[in-house]
C-alpha cells in the first residue's frame, strides 16, 4: 500500500515539474522579449534627443552666420564708401563667441556674379566650380522670390579644389546682390566624445534631391560624400543599405544597427539630420543579462520544485488531515501609493549607479512635473562657453519658444536663472508688463526655474511651466530643488567637475 501510494505521489511531482517547467520557460522568453524591447526603446529614445540637440547646434550655427551677414548690412548703412570691404572683414573675423568661423566672405551682384571677395586660412581665390555654386544658390533664391516666398538663405554644398565646403547665400539689400559665406563641412557640427561611438554613423542631407552635406561614420569625416547624391554607391561606404527609412534599416541590419532621423527646414531647403547607431555593445549587454535571466528562472523553478515536493510530503505525513488545525494567513496590506519619495530614492539610485546624465535629468524633469502638476516642462545642459542651452527632454512647448530658450534671450526666465544663479518663479505673465512675447504666444500662465549648480558654475536648467497662475509651496521647492541637485551631481560627473554639496 505504502509502494502504490508513494508511485502516485513521485507522478504527482513530474507531472507538475513538467508543467511548471513549460510554464518557466515560457516565462523566460516573454520576460527576454520584454526586457530587449525596453532596452532598444531606451535606446532610440535616447538617440531621438541627441539628433534633436544637434538640430539645434545646426540652427545656431547656421543663424550665427546670419546674423554677422545682418551686422554687415548694418555697417554699410551707417559708415562712408568702402563700407563693403569693412563689412566683408566683418562677416570674416566676427562671431558671437570670439572666434572666426568662417573661410571666405564673398559679395555677388544680382546674377550671382562676384563683386568683392575676402579669405583666410590659405583659402585659394574662386574658381570655376565655385562660380557655379555661387549661381546654383542665387537661382534658388530667385525662384522663391518669385514663388512669393520670402526665404532668408540657401545652403550648397561643393568644393575649394579638394576641401569639402558649405556655401550659405542671402540677399542684400543694402548692395541689390547677395551676401555668401563659406564654412568647411567638417567643422560644420560640433560633436563630443560621446556622441559618436565606433561603430555609429551621422550625415545631413538636403531634400528632395538628397545631396550630403555632412557625413561621418565613427570619428572619420567621409570627405568624398560631400556634395554627393545619396546613393547605391554611397550607401556601402557609409554602411547604410537602406537610406532614410528606419525600420527598413531595421531589418536589413537584424536590429544590430538602429536608423533615427529628423527633418527640419533649412532656408530654401528641407534638410534631414540621420543618426545610425551601431548596437554591438547593447547586443553583448543583453547576452548577459538573458544568461542572468535564464539562471533566475531556472534557480526559480528548481526551488519551486522543492518547495511542491515539501508540501507533498507533509500532505502524506498526514500533518494537515485536521481541518481545525488549518494556519491562518497574515492579511497583507497593499503596497502604498507612489509618492515623491519615491521617485526621489529611484532617482538617488540612478545617479549612484552612474546613469547617463540625460536620463537622470529627463527622469527628474517628468517626476518634478508629475508631483507640482505642471503642464510643460523643458530641461536642458548649459555651455558657457558658447553661452547656449541644449535640450534635454521638453513637453507641450512649440518649435518657437524651444529655439528662443535654446539660442538665448536675456529677458527669458531661463537665461535670467542662468545668469543670476538662483531660483527664478514668475508667478503670472499676463501680470508682467516686459514679458517677452514668445513666452506670451505660448500661452504660459505662469513658470519656475531651477538652475542646476555646481559650486558657482550653472550646468544646466529644469523649468516647470502652468497654464494658470501658480506659486509653488515651500515643500514642492524643495524637492524640486533637489532633484535639480542630482541633475547636477550627473553633469558634473560627466564632466569631472567637482560634485556639489548636499546644503546646496
Amino acid at each position: 500500500m505504502k509502494t502504490v501510494r508513494h508511485l502516485s505521489s513521485l507522478k504527482r511531482i513530474l507531472l507538475f515539474a513538467l508543467f511548471s517547467g513549460l510554464v518557466a520557460l515560457f516565462a523566460f522568453w516573454g520576460l527576454k522579449g520584454v526586457v530587449r524591447s525596453a532596452r532598444f526603446s531606451s535606446l532610440n529614445e535616447t538617440d531621438l534627443r541627441l539628433i534633436q540637440m544637434l538640430r539645434v547646434r545646426i540652427g545656431a550655427r547656421i543663424q550665427r552666420s546670419l546674423d554677422q551677414i545682418q551686422g554687415a548690412e548694418l555697417l554699410i548703412a551707417s559708415t562712408p564708401p568702402g563700407a563693403v570691404t569693412k563689412a566683408l572683414v566683418f562677416v570674416l573675423n566676427y562671431s558671437g563667441g570670439g572666434r572666426g568661423v568662417h573661410s571666405a566672405a564673398v559679395v555677388l551682384d544680382e546674377w550671382a556674379k562676384i563683386l568683392a571677395s575676402r579669405r583666410q586660412g590659405g583659402v585659394p581665390p574662386p574658381g570655376a566650380s565655385e562660380r557655379m555654386v555661387w549661381r546654383r544658390a542665387v537661382a534658388a533664391l530667385r525662384n522663391q522670390k518669385k514663388g512669393g516666398k520670402g526665404i532668408r538663405y540657401h545652403i550648397e554644398a561643393g568644393r575649394l579644389e579638394d576641401i569639402p565646403a558649405l556655401f550659405i547665400v542671402s540677399p542684400s539689400p543694402s548692395i541689390e546682390g547677395y551676401w555668401g559665406v563659406i564654412l568647411i563641412a567638417e567643422n560644420f557640427i560640433s560633436l563630443d566624445k560621446d556622441e559618436m561611438g565606433p561603430g555609429d554613423g551621422l550625415f545631413l542631407v538636403s531634400g528632395p534631391d538628397q545631396i550630403v552635406f555632412y557625413a561621418r561614420k565613427g570619428s572619420e569625416f567621409v570627405n568624398d560624400a560631400i556634395g554627393r547624391g545619396f546613393d547605391k554607391g554611397l550607401g556601402p561606404s557609409l554602411e547604410v543599405f537602406a537610406c532614410c527609412d528606419p525600420e527598413a534599416f531595421k531589418t536589413v541590419n537584424d536590429g544590430k544597427r538602429w536608423m533615427s532621423l529628423i527633418d527640419f527646414p533649412g532656408g530654401t531647403r528641407t534638410l534631414r539630420l540621420v543618426r545610425v547607431a551601431g548596437r554591438m555593445a547593447a547586443s553583448a549587454e543583453l547576452v548577459k543579462t538573458d544568461q542572468a535571466l535564464a539562471v533566475g528562472v531556472l534557480a526559480g523553478w528548481i526551488v519551486l520544485l522543492g518547495a511542491f515536493w515539501l508540501l507533498r510530503r507533509r500532505w502524506t505525513d498526514g500533518s494537515y488531515d485536521d481541518s481545525g488545525d488549518k494556519s491562518k494567513r497574515d492579511v497583507i496590506s497593499p503596497p502604498p501609493s507612489n509618492t515623491p519619495f519615491a521617485a526621489l530614492t529611484r532617482l538617488g539610485e540612478s545617479v549612484a549607479r552612474g546613469d547617463h546624465f540625460r536620463d537622470v535629468i529627463s527622469y527628474g524633469t517628468e517626476e518634478a512635473a508629475r508631483y507640482v502638476g505642471a503642464d510643460r516642462f523643458f530641461s536642458a545642459v548649459y555651455d558657457d562657453d558658447l553661452d547656449q542651452l541644449f535640450e534635454i527632454s521638453c513637453s507641450n512647448l512649440g518649435d518657437a519658444f524651444r529655439a528662443a530658450v535654446a539660442i538665448g534671450s536675456g529677458e527669458l526666465p531661463e537665461h535670467i536663472a542662468v545668469k543670476e544663479r538662483d531660483l527664478v518663479e514668475v508667478l503670472s505673465v499676463p501680470e508682467w508688463e516686459d514679458a517677452p512675447e514668445v513666452l506670451k504666444n505660448e500661452g504660459i500662465a505662469s513658470v519656475t526655474v531651477f538652475p542646476m549648480r555646481v559650486g558657482d558654475k550653472v550646468v544646466g536648467l529644469m523649468a516647470l511651466y502652468f497654464d494658470k497662475p501658480r506659486e509653488l509651496q515651500a515643500d514642492e521647492i524643495d524637492i524640486c530643488g533637489y532633484i535639480a541637485l542630482q541633475g547636477a551631481v550627473a553633469v558634473s560627473r560627466a564632466l569631472s567637475l567637482p560634485e556639489p554639496p548636499p546644503e546646496s
